[in-house]
């Protein structure tokens, strides 16, 4: 019998804005290969063409304005050297797995295509820095980013911190039975602040066990921070939402527990939000750069427990 012959041609968009033409590989597979093994070999193919696409900035193909801006100044075509070896320093720390591994380029490219946009043409925000400010704003944001992806993990200081947050989120994740609707829906950008511009992502997280669906939504309006939570449940295969609360638009009034006692009578839980059912929606599963704090936990174990919630809690409008 012939053996199989694969010819796999792996084009990745690069974390520097160029496209790789990463591996064009032909080999002969006995027949008696396992699909586990056919797996583990496209595997390796994907994990090569990341830590290809680690490298920095081709100054000989600056393709983008933000680009060519980065290879004519020696301080910042330096910085972003540097940024693309921590890069592929953590990329390396996080072996083979595919999950760790697809997040982190999915966090450097977002963070890249929201760095050529604003630094290309920051007129559009309110309070943007320009000429020699915005060159110095960019030195700093590569910095800055170099430093977000090298600072270790407090619990262990071997592991860097996006790791460890990625990992604490699986952890908490297996705690329930997840499902067609969880996962981490995250954009990101950078925001005028003090003649600068700083990176800050925000994102709808949903966690999903069995038919309960809870959600939290970060966004940012008007020069400010706002929280909504929601509480889901799946009904023939759609997520109708059933209760909302918090400062964003959907929330409606307050959260009851996220208030001191002055703030109290008006708290509580919208149970008509007039949300739109969604469809399930394919998510990636792990986001290091959107944390949970300790009350957002606390909440969700309440949320995902009982079916009941919020209605139990009294605190409903």
């Amino acid at each position: 019998m012939m053996g199989l012959r694969i010819h796999a041609l792996e084009q990745e968009s690069s974390p520097r804005g160029s496209t790789l033409a990463a591996l064009n590989l032909t080999h002969e597979i006995a027949p008696e290969v396992t699909m586990k093994a056919l797996l583990r070999y496209a595997t390796c193919i994907t994990l090569l063409v990341s830590t290809v696409a680690a490298h920095a900035i081709d100054c000989r193909k600056a393709s983008n304005p933000v680009e060519r801006t980065i290879c004519a100044d020696e301080k910042l075509k330096a910085a972003d050297a540097e940024m693309g070896k921590v890069y592929a320093a953590v990329m390396q720390q996080a072996g083979n797995d595919t999950d760790l591994r697809a997040m982190l380029v999915r966090g450097q490219k977002r963070w890249i295509e929201a760095r050529d946009k604003r630094f290309a043409d920051p007129q559009d925000l309110a309070g943007a820095p320009s000429g020699k400010a915005l060159h110095a704003s960019l030195l700093k944001a590569i910095r800055q980013r170099t430093k977000t992806m090298s600072e270790p993990s407090k619990a262990n200081p071997a592991t860097p911190h996006l790791l460890e947050t990625a990992l604490q989120q699986r952890k908490f994740l297996a705690q329930f039975t997840g499902g067609a609707f969880a996962g981490f829906e995250t954009g990101c950008d950078f925001l005028p602040g003090g003649q600068e511009l700083s990176y800050g992502c925000f994102s709808e997280r949903r966690y999903q066990n069995r038919d309960r669906v809870c959600t939290l939504m970060d966004d940012w309006a008007s020069g400010g921070y706002y929280q909504t939570r929601l509480v889901g449940n799946v009904v023939q295969g759609r997520l109708e939402t059933v209760a909302a609360c918090g400062d964003g638009s959907e929330g409606g009034s307050p959260c009851p527990d996220t208030v001191d006692d002055r703030r109290k009578a008006n708290a509580g839980w919208n149970l008509h939000p007039g949300r739109p059912a969604l469809a399930p929606k394919a998510l990636p599963k792990l986001d290091a750069e959107v944390e949970l704090g300790a009350e957002d936990t606390d909440w969700l174990h309440a949320c995902l427990a009982d079916s009941r919630y919020p209605q139990n809690t009294g605190a409903v409008r």
